[in-house]
């Protein structure tokens, strides 16, 4: 079994998903466009579903992106993502559309 690059914190959030969708845009494999209202979990299950991502899938690849139009998402963001272990200056990028190609593309 190999060691896990993040705390499993993440699990533990998992398991309070509700089964109305939520469940299901977390455990998805391919692109999941989730639509509902406000206070309806989407930015939870976003976290919760890439620090999945970089703990099964990315570690020992590199990095991810969570890419967004808002520097006020972005701290949002960072501020969930940190008690999970994850934070834009390791296993994750965090940052928004221009930001992400001024530093990675150009």
């Amino acid at each position: 079994m190999r060691e896990r690059n993040i705390p499993s914190a993440y699990i533990e959030e998992a398991l309070e998903l509700n089964q109305n969708g939520q469940m299901q845009a977390y455990n998805s494999t391919g692109n999941c466009a989730v639509i509902a209202g406000p206070g309806s979990g989407k930015t939870k299950t976003l976290v919760l579903k890439v620090a999945r991502m970089i703990d099964e899938d990315l570690s020992g690849y590199g990095r991810g992106a969570c890419i967004t139009y808002s520097r006020q998402c972005c701290k949002e963001l960072e501020h969930r993502f940190h008690p999970l272990g994850l934070s834009s200056v390791d296993q994750l990028y965090i940052g928004t559309v221009h930001s992400f190609c001024l530093r990675q593309i150009v």
